[in-house]
């Protein structure tokens, strides 16, 4: 069972430090961001972009949404720009620190794309973006792994990587997993995978790997979208 994990935290574009006690303000700073200073809660307003710094392109026709869990209906806030949690590589300084979140299709489908809000922290700008088999409740055998590199510095909205697998099919009812990890050569990498701002209440059941694979709790879970055909 994995007990606490790191998570990483900015305000007003300065990493590691929370909103102070006050009133509604922005939008401030690079990624235009609006803070609600009592609650705590932080919406981007900056427009939506992929990992390149381009508008994120149109999907292709017919694809469905799978699963998910991206802000649709606020594109200049898709997920929460300035919370997340740490994703490191064993030599980041901080030790090893890999995520993945679960998500079982309705029926079956083939996947066209997965989209994961990843930003940089330090190290190597490097990370994986896999899809895996459920395996007892965590993340099993690798269906299929895609290496990302330059991804955004955090806090960032709303940058997303996305990854296309080529013909890796689903089977409606069976649980499969989207991690995101360190690569072999970029163990030095920490960054953060941005945490979900459609459920702020109920806690998200994922998994986290220092070493092996175990579960977690988080409150607002991970942020995150699968789609197909």
């Amino acid at each position: 069972m994995i007990r606490q994990l790191s998570i990483a935290l900015a305000a007003i574009g300065l990493a590691g430090t929370a909103a102070q006690a006050g009133p509604l303000s922005g939008p401030q700073g690079p990624s235009g961001v609006v803070v609600n200073k009592e609650s705590g809660v932080v919406v981007a307003t900056s427009p939506r972009m992929d990992g390149a710094g381009q508008i994120a392109p149109t999907l292709p026709p017919r694809v469905t949404t799978i699963a998910g869990n991206l802000a649709k209906k606020y594109k200049k806030g898709s997920y929460i720009c300035c919370y997340g949690y740490d994703v490191r590589g064993p030599t980041s300084g901080f030790g090893q620190q890999w995520l993945g979140v679960p998500f079982t299709p309705a029926a079956n489908f083939t996947i066209t794309a997965i989209e994961v809000p990843i930003s940089y922290e330090t190290g190597t700008n490097k990370f994986v973006i896999t899809l895996n088999h459920d395996s007892g409740g965590v993340p099993g055998t690798q269906m299929a792994a895609f290496t990302v590199t330059n991804v955004p510095a955090f806090p960032t909205c709303c940058a997303l990587a996305t990854v296309s697998p080529n013909s890796v099919s689903v089977t409606g009812g069976q649980h499969y997993w989207i991690t995101v990890q360190t690569s072999s050569t970029g163990q030095s990498a920490r960054g953060a995978w941005n945490a979900n701002d459609t459920d702020q209440t109920d806690a998200q059941s994922v998994a986290a790997n220092s070493g092996t694979w175990g579960t977690a709790s988080l409150t607002p879970g991970l942020a995150f979208a699968v789609f197909g055909n």
